[in-house]
């Protein structure tokens, strides 16, 4: 930082590996490296080689990075499973309590592949994916690395070893409760339910679905009660169930559409959230066992 009428001297001759930064007011020394010893970066040679247009890998990455877990002593779950079958591409995360699952199709095969992807890596990529225009994403996957190359960027990390579960065995088949609602009231209104349910362990909240609405309500004896009613469209038999707020939260944030698709079974069966008209894009939660 550089005061007002300050002269500031930086000195460091190439081969140098101390950098001097001197002021009329402070002296610093910093510790540096050779540039002839940074290591260079080869770009990787993999298994399988495609290209994607940057706005569906950026879909693909925001609709399921947020549900990965964050516990380093699992980590095939702190990452995203990417699955390519012939011209289909899938993104999987899950964090055993939810999981997200989004895919897209394409006109032509692309090969065959499934990998486990650390989440830090996707976060990051999608962070630096932030142009206007269509543009390709090059991918290549090895066994144990992946790489991502597009305008004038090159990332690559190493991939998580182990077995991606098999997450399609817990999306039900169907439900018997449908509900159609709007995503921003909907939104809202769990946000500010959830100021009561966050001083709790498990920052639960209670749904009814009851004739043309969903009554939302959260208690904690220790500060007090909140409820809010927003209008749905409800088809099938009344239920009451009970969520984590965050996790309601953290998908309502990633949906696109005005309204989105609930689907419901048991008050502790897995429930199905989901955007107005996208069938490629489905988010499953489990409910938490209340005492009420």
């Amino acid at each position: 930082r550089k005061l007002p009428g300050e002269n500031v001297k930086l000195a460091c001759a190439a081969d140098e590996k101390i950098v001097h930064i001197e002021s009329a007011m402070a002296k610093f020394t910093l510790l540096s490296m050779n540039a002839a010893e940074f290591p260079t970066i080869q770009p990787l040679k993999g298994n399988l080689d495609f290209a994607i247009k940057d706005n569906i890998l950026r879909d693909l990455i925001k609709k399921t990075v947020f549900a990965c877990s964050n516990d380093e002593a699992r980590p095939v779950f702190t990452g995203c499973s990417l699955e390519v079958t012939e011209n289909k591409v899938t993104m999987a995360a899950t964090n055993t309590h939810r999981l997200s699952v989004k895919s897209e199709t394409f006109d032509q095969s692309i090969g065959n592949i499934k990998v486990i992807i650390p989440s830090r890596i996707l976060q990051e990529l999608l962070h630096n994916m932030s142009s206007d225009i269509p543009t390709d994403v090059k991918i290549s996957c090895s066994y144990n690395q992946i790489s991502f190359s597009f305008d004038n960027l090159y990332m690559t990390s190493r991939l998580i070893e182990g077995q991606f579960p098999n997450y399609r065995g817990v999306i039900p088949p169907d439900f018997a409760t449908h509900v159609k609602t709007d995503t921003a009231s909907f939104a809202a209104a769990v946000d500010r339910i959830s100021l009561i349910a966050r001083a709790g362990v498990y920052n639960t909240i209670k749904l009814e679905f009851a004739g043309d609405q969903i009554h939302i309500t959260s208690n904690n004896p220790e500060i007090g009660n909140a409820e809010e009613y927003i209008p749905a469209e409800i088809d099938g038999p009344d239920i009451a169930i009970a969520f984590n707020a965050q996790y309601i939260i953290d998908v309502l944030k990633n949906i696109d559409s005005k309204t989105c698709r609930i689907g419901l079974n048991q008050p502790l069966s897995p429930a199905s959230i989901q955007e107005e008209d996208d069938d490629s894009f489905v988010y499953i939660v489990t409910p938490v066992r209340t005492n009420h």
